[in-house]
């Protein structure tokens, strides 16, 4: 009936129905049917496909299709005098038209499926090498998934935790070697460079050398693992999901539709990006910063302090924009997934959009959903202004305290050049990384809304349905409800009230009533039993 409502409001030149009526009860297709037979004048036009004596009744003239060709064209008192065809049709029993099984094949030819030009056979793995067996996704990881067990996204991270152990085993092994390159800067200029003296020169550049190597070996292979366990998590996360979903109940579907999608793709998303790179990125920079701190006080701790003062200012801003930004994301997290699910909604429904000409509509609330999304970014966005501009403020502060406070006990011989270099140097890449972290946090609150939501959805309890294999094939049985009820939530009365039903084996069983009397959940109660 709403389906009709939409069509007949704009009131279009021509209005097509194809059985539509014969959606609902008799006693409503009569209705729909009398109203329906006042709409056809002399701007409107109205054609019925009918499968129906009754449907009939609505027409001024009737057309006879056999084989896909009119047969004949007249009243229904023309046709069924001089029409054999027709009069055949009208043959059938009750008020349904006898009507023939329809050839396929002969209407809608079979057509050969076309294949994209990028699309491939998967092919099997070449060889058993290194790269195979790094890119290979933990069996138990998959095994843990598909079971069904953990409740929490870190449960699922139990079997790839040694990789991320080792990756952080390299960050700190990469961070130390670099900190390495920069004493040894600072032990060539002084011991060196002031002296004279090559060979030292030139044994330090040997080992910056070898630590440089050394560096790049384990960031090569600490990108490795990290990204085989990112997408392993993302893998078993997704499947975990996907088959936590199978399980749970279809009311539960019927009242989230709008964030299944976005669980599934949007959050899963921004979870494993998190883990591949805003992780590892995370944990470098976190490593490489106490290395560099150790460093400056190694070399000169009242240096160090000045160089470190900014660094609760730092962290209090932190704070502060992750008070004010929290909110945003969460928002902006559900936002999108409003966008997604009209999106998966038109999309499947495209040609209901566009037999009712509501494609500006539609246009219209996906451009005012996306709005809203873009209106909630933007305004985590200025915090985000404001915040990054103030870190690369109390940066240059830092710099400019350590060149006046340096400079000084260098001129007053208090430390060496070579020692006032290498903090500049630690400096940048202390700050470096302090930057680099705020620019992570964007992510990070991103996969922490994300990571709710889908402990959220493994948190849902799953309905108990029984598994396939514990019925014994080929067992008969009658299939009987006894005094069943059932309430709708929000309801007081209930829709089925101690329905008692028996239905014999190999018996068809036809369910007929007005509306409202609970059909429907009548036999959504059967399937979900």
């Amino acid at each position: 009936r709403i389906a009709l409502a939409r069509a007949l409001l704009p009131a279009p030149d021509l209005l097509t129905l194809d059985a539509t009526t014969a959606a609902g009860d008799a006693g409503t297709e009569a209705e729909i049917n009398t109203a329906l037979g006042r709409y056809a004048d002399n701007e409107h036009m109205l054609l019925v496909i009918a499968r129906r004596r009754s449907t009939l009744q609505l027409a001024d003239r009737i057309v006879v299709l056999d084989k896909g060709r009119v047969v004949d064209i007249g009243t229904q008192a023309e046709l069924d005098a001089r029409c054999p065809t027709f009069r055949s049709l009208m043959s059938g029993e009750g008020d349904f038209l006898a009507l023939a099984p329809a050839e396929q094949r002969a209407l809608w030819p079979t057509t050969q499926a076309v294949k994209s030009d990028d699309a491939h056979e998967r092919q099997p793995p070449a060889g058993k090498g290194f790269v195979d067996r790094m890119t290979r996704v933990p069996e138990r990881a998959v095994q843990m998934a598909l079971a069904g067990h953990g409740r929490q996204v870190s449960s699922l991270l139990t079997p790839v935790a040694w990789m991320f152990v080792i990756a952080a085993l390299l960050i700190a092994l990469d961070s130390a070697a670099g900190v390495g390159v920069l004493v040894l800067l600072q032990r060539g200029i002084d011991s060196g460079v002031a002296a004279g003296d090559m060979s030292t020169i030139g044994i330090c550049a040997l080992l910056a050398l070898c630590l440089v190597a050394i560096g790049w070996c384990c960031y090569a292979l600490q990108t490795i693992f990290a990204a085989r366990a990112a997408e392993s998590v993302q893998h078993t996360v997704r499947l975990r999901s996907f088959s936590h979903l199978l399980r749970l109940s279809l009311p539960w579907h019927e009242k989230h539709i709008d964030s299944r999608l976005t669980r599934m793709t949007v959050d899963v998303d921004s979870l494993a990006r998190f883990l591949q790179n805003g992780l590892a990125s995370a944990a470098t920079s976190i490593v490489t910063m106490v290395a560099i701190a150790a460093a400056m006080f190694w070399l000169d701790p009242i240096l160090a302090l000045t160089a470190l003062s900014a660094v609760p200012v730092v962290m209090l801003a932190t704070w502060i924009y992750r008070r004010l930004s929290s909110p945003a994301y969460a928002q902006a997290r559900l936002e999108i997934g409003k966008v997604n699910s009209t999106l998966q909604e038109k999309v499947s429904g495209m040609r209901v959009v566009q037999s009712h000409g509501q494609q500006k509509q539609e246009a219209a609330r996906l451009r005012a959903l996306s709005d809203n999304f873009r209106a909630t970014r933007v305004r985590a966005q200025k915090y985000l202004a404001v915040y990054f501009p103030f870190l690369t403020f109390c940066t240059e502060a830092a710099y400019a305290a350590v060149l006046l406070i340096g400079a000084t006990r260098v001129a007053g011989g208090e430390m060496t050049p070579g020692i006032l270099a290498a903090f500049f140097l630690l400096l940048g890449q202390f700050y470096g990384p302090v930057q680099q972290l705020s620019g992570i946090v964007d992510s990070w609150q991103q996969a922490t809304a994300s990571g709710k939501h889908i402990n959220a959805l493994l948190a849902t309890e799953e309905t108990e349905n029984i598994e396939p294999s514990s019925i014994t094939p080929g067992t008969g049985g009658a299939l009987r409800l006894e005094a069943l009820t059932f309430r709708y939530p929000e309801k007081t009365q209930p829709v089925l009230d101690k329905l008692s039903l028996t239905i014999p084996p190999g018996t068809v069983v036809a369910v007929g009533g007005r509306r409202g009397v609970g059909k429907s959940p009548r036999s959504k109660l059967l399937a979900g039993l």
